[in-house]
């Protein structure tokens, strides 16, 4: 079994408005055996504004490159409960 592993991030702000912060990364496993590839994707990506948190997420699966189950959410979190 031949393993892989990726990970890509980035962080933003617009200077001045501490309200345009945003996070986001993206993992990739890849695993291949016996001529069969599986990818198992996340994504995760969190941003504010002035009233309310965004919080995304994304999980996809692939089995040579077939996809094979996804599932997202996406969340809106008011900033009056934090």
């Amino acid at each position: 079994m031949i393993y892989h592993l990726t990970r890509i991030a980035f962080d933003e702000i617009t200077v001045d408005d501490p309200n345009s912060a945003c996070s986001e990364f993206e993992h990739k496993l890849q695993f291949t055996r016996s001529g069969s590839v599986i990818e198992v994707i996340s994504t995760a990506r969190l941003q504010s504004s002035v009233s309310d948190y965004h919080v995304f997420g994304r999980l996809e699966i692939r089995e040579n490159d077939a996809l094979v189950c996804e599932r997202e959410w996406d969340p809106v979190i008011s900033r009056k409960h934090s």
